[in-house]
C-alpha cells in the first residue's frame, strides 16, 4: 500500500488530482499513493485519516497552504518542518528519513523553511492573532491539520511529513470577505466573496494580494508534486 496527501482544500490538492469534490472524499493516484481532501480542522482531518488506515497506509503527508507568522516569510516560500509547535510538552517530529529525502528533492530550486510550524484552532485572519500565536508557539507559520495528523502517524506508528506553502503573510489581514466564504470543503466560494467585495471596495487589494499570494504557493505545490517520485521516497 502507499502513502496518503491530505489537504483541506480542492486548490490545494490541485497539483495532484482535481478529482476530488467534496471533504471526506479520497482516491487512489497512479503512483498507488492516495490522495484525500479532507476539508478544515482537526476534525475534519482525523475523520479521513481513521478511512485511510483502514485501506493500509503506511504514511500520511500533511499538504497544502499555511499562514505566515514570522515577518521575513514571503508567498510561495516552501515549508519542511522538521516539527510542530503546538505549546504542549509531547513534541511532534516529522520522520527524519522521509525529510532527508524531501529536502533533497525540493531544496536547489526552491526557497525552503525547516523551523517549526504552529497548530492553529481557527482561521488566523488578523496580524494581531498571527503575532500571538507566533509568540506563544514560537511556529514560523501555522495550519490547523498537520498536528493533528502528527499524532495519529505517531500513535500508529508510521511516517510522517509536512509539505506546505505559505500563502497569506504575517503582516496582512485576510479580507473580511474570505472567512465567509470559504465553503465546508475549504474551497473559496468566488461568488459569494466576489458580492461582499461588491460592498466594500476598500478590501479590493487585500483581494488582489491575496490571490496573487495564493498563486504562487500553489506554484510552489506545484513544483513539489512534480518532485514526488524523489521527495516521497522514505
Amino acid at each position: 500500500m502507499g502513502f496518503a496527501i491530505m489537504a483541506a482544500s480542492r486548490l490545494e490538492l490541485a497539483p495532484l488530482t482535481t478529482r476530488l469534490k467534496t471533504a471526506g472524499e479520497w482516491l487512489r493516484l497512479p503512483s498507488g499513493d492516495f490522495a484525500a481532501l479532507c476539508g478544515i480542522g482537526a476534525p475534519e482531518a482525523s475523520h479521513i485519516a481513521a478511512q485511510l488506515l483502514d485501506q493500509g497506509v503506511w504514511g500520511l503527508v500533511s499538504w497544502g497552504c499555511a499562514t505566515g507568522l514570522e515577518a521575513s516569510l514571503r508567498p510561495g516560500t516552501l515549508l519542511l518542518p522538521r516539527t510542530l509547535a503546538t505549546g504542549h510538552a509531547a513534541c511532534l517530529r516529522v520522520d527524519a528519513a522521509w525529510h532527508r529525502a524531501a529536502i533533497r528533492a525540493l531544496a536547489p530550486s526552491l526557497p525552503i523553511r525547516t523551523a517549526p510550524i504552529a497548530d492553529a484552532e481557527s482561521l488566523l485572519t488578523s496580524p494581531a492573532q498571527k503575532e500571538a500565536l507566533f509568540q506563544r508557539t514560537g511556529g514560523i507559520a501555522a495550519d490547523m491539520e498537520s498536528a493533528m495528523l502528527a499524532r495519529i502517524a505517531q500513535e500508529c506508528h508510521m511516517p510522517f511529513l509536512v509539505v506546505r506553502a505559505v500563502a497569506d503573510t504575517a503582516v496582512h489581514t485576510l479580507p473580511r470577505g474570505v472567512p465567509i466564504g470559504i465553503d465546508a470543503c475549504g474551497n473559496l466560494a468566488v461568488g459569494r466573496i466576489a458580492r461582499h467585495a461588491l460592498l466594500r471596495p476598500a478590501d479590493w487589494p487585500q483581494l488582489a494580494r491575496l490571490g496573487l499570494a495564493f498563486r504562487r504557493a500553489r506554484q510552489a505545490l506545484g513544483y513539489a508534486a512534480s518532485r514526488m517520485p524523489h521527495a516521497f521516497t522514505p
